[in-house]
């Protein structure tokens, strides 16, 4: 096929794949105030066709609409994903202020979860777990959040969010209910969460291990240096001798911690992890 002999007063100024981009082409045309025709061949390429007169002018603002259009539509910028260690901080301090907003306005979630020796050994174990999220008063809770919040972070880092509040949550459970053995012969009463801030300590001190860190003892004690310093930082922000600080509780916290630690650090170990 021939090709198309145009008129003295028309010209083609560009070809294109379809009619939506000619069109779109054609808009730059009609704002500079001037009118297109198109034409599609059999082979299905479109023509854009503008008076001869305009036809210089006009494509140089379709190589100006061409440049400008080079980075258009902008791609929208990726959002980084949330770290899993924020998530799990973030939610810490969101249930524990729950916890004692309720505590605030039902005072009798006390006595039905307080951590009674007593009580838990003659069954009542769900007193592990409701204890973790009573708090005396408001300088226990700040705490609990603040210390709770980091060491949960870095817990999350290693293992995920999910892994890290299952693991902190048993290890404080578990703490609860080894302090309340350890008291058989007396009355025992505790609340806070601090049993499980220290299992979270006792799970950053075994991760290494249960990831299978073949290293040199310098690794290791690099790898364990930050949670025992920050652990005896915690211990020294509630005290050693006062008679509200359940020492012995925090012990059972962070023994209860080193499998839960071993356990997840082998779970994870063999799959592959983001970089940090």
């Amino acid at each position: 096929m021939g090709a198309i002999v145009y008129p003295d007063n028309l010209a083609e100024i560009g070809r294109f794949p379809d009619e939506a981009t000619a069109h779109d082409y054609g808009l730059v045309i009609l704002s500079a105030g001037a009118g297109y025709w198109i034409h599609t061949e059999e082979s299905g390429e479109v023509l854009l066709i503008v008076e001869a007169g305009y036809a210089g002018r006009l494509r140089e603002q379709l190589e100006l609409y061409e440049l400008e259009s080079v980075n258009w539509p902008p791609q929208e910028p990726e959002m980084p994903e949330p770290h899993p260690g924020a998530y799990a901080a973030m939610t810490w301090v969101a249930v524990l202020v729950l916890a004692w907003l309720c505590q605030l306005r039902w005072p009798m979630l006390v006595e039905w979860g307080t951590a009674s020796s007593d009580l838990i050994k003659s069954g009542e174990l769900y007193r592990t777990f409701s204890a973790l999220f009573l708090h005396g008063d408001i300088g226990h809770l700040a705490g609990n959040l603040l210390f709770g919040a980091v060491f949960l972070h870095l817990v999350a880092r290693h293992i995920g969010t999910v892994r890290a509040w299952l693991g902190v949550l048993m290890a404080g459970a578990c703490g609860n209910y080894l302090n309340a053995t350890v008291h058989f012969s007396t009355s025992h009463y505790s609340i806070g969460a601090s049993t499980a801030v220290f299992g979270a300590i006792g799970l950053l001190v075994a991760l290494p291990l249960g990831f299978g860190i073949r290293h040199s003892s310098r690794m290791l004690i690099r790898a364990w240096a930050l949670p025992i310093i920050a652990g005896l930082v915690f211990l020294a922000w509630f005290g050693t001798g006062s008679d509200r600080t359940d020492t012995s509780a925090h012990l059972m916290g962070f023994v209860c911690g080193l499998p839960a630690g071993l356990i997840a650090g082998a779970l994870v170990r063999d799959k592959p992890r983001k970089a940090r």
